[in-house]
C-alpha cells in the first residue's frame, strides 16, 4: 500500500513537472521564436543617428516604441514587420528608429512622450516633435495607411489641430482630426467632442460607410439608439 502511494506520488509529480516544462516551452515560443523574427527594417538605434538622418534624408522618423515584455509589440515584429514590401514602403519614406524604452535610461524617452501603452509607435520630424501617435497594433496594411498619413503636412496631428482650430474646417477637416486623434488613443475627450462634430455632418446614409466606422461604432452606447 505504501509502495502504491509512492508511486502515484512520483507519478503526480513527474506530471506536474512536465505541465511546467510544457508551460516554459510555450513562454519561451512566444518570446524566444517571434523575437527572431527576420525582420527587414532598416533601424537606427539612437535618438541621435535617426535626428541626424532624418535631417540629411529630410525624410520624418518612424520610432518603434518597443517593450521586450509586451507581446503585442513581438507580435508586430512577426507579422508586420518581417513583411518585405511593407518594409520596402516604411525604408523608403521613413528613418525608421527602435528602441526598447521600458528599459533603463530609455524610460526617460517613454516619460518623455507620455508612451503608456505597447504596441506603441511614434512618427518625428527631425525636431523630435510628434507628427503622429499609434496607439496599439496593427495589420500592415492598416499600418501603411496610418504612417502614410504623417507624409502630408494637413492630415498630421499638430497640422489637422492647426486646421481645426483655425474654424476654417469642413466635413474633409473634422475627419482628419478625428481619425488622428483615434490613432493616437490617449485623449478622450477631445476625441468625443470632435467626433460629435464630426457625426453631426453626416447623413444616415453615410452611417455606414467604412471610413466612418470608428466614429460611428464610438457614438453608439445604446442598442436602441434610431
Amino acid at each position: 500500500m505504501k509502495q502504491r502511494f509512492y508511486n502515484l506520488l512520483t507519478f503526480f509529480i513527474l506530471l506536474t513537472v512536465g505541465h511546467l516544462s510544457a508551460y516554459a516551452q510555450q513562454t519561451e515560443s512566444i518570446y524566444g521564436d517571434v523575437t527572431k523574427a527576420d525582420v527587414k527594417m532598416q533601424y537606427v538605434y539612437t535618438m541621435e543617428e535617426a535626428f541626424k538622418q532624418a535631417r540629411e534624408q529630410k525624410k520624418p522618423i518612424f520610432f518603434n516604441c518597443f517593450a521586450d515584455w509586451a507581446i503585442p509589440c513581438h507580435g508586430m515584429n512577426k507579422f508586420v514587420f518581417s513583411d518585405e514590401k511593407f518594409c520596402n514602403y516604411m525604408n523608403k519614406h521613413f528613418i525608421n528608429l527602435f528602441m526598447d524604452v521600458s528599459k533603463g535610461e530609455n524610460k526617460s524617452i517613454a516619460q518623455k512622450y507620455d508612451i503608456q501603452t505597447f504596441a506603441h509607435f511614434l512618427v518625428l520630424n527631425s525636431d523630435g516633435d510628434v507628427l503622429l501617435r499609434i496607439s496599439g497594433g496593427r495589420q500592415k496594411e492598416e499600418l501603411q495607411r496610418n504612417v502614410a498619413l504623417a507624409l502630408n503636412p494637413k492630415t498630421t496631428l499638430p497640422g489637422a489641430e492647426e486646421i481645426y482650430r483655425s474654424g476654417k474646417r469642413g466635413k474633409k477637416e473634422v475627419f482628419n482630426y478625428m481619425n488622428v486623434l483615434a490613432l493616437a488613443g490617449n485623449n478622450e475627450e477631445l476625441f468625443k467632442k470632435v467626433n460629435d462634430e464630426y457625426m453631426a455632418m453626416l447623413s444616415p446614409k453615410e452611417y455606414s460607410r467604412a471610413e466612418n466606422w470608428t466614429s460611428f461604432t464610438s457614438t453608439i452606447a445604446d442598442r436602441h439608439s434610431e
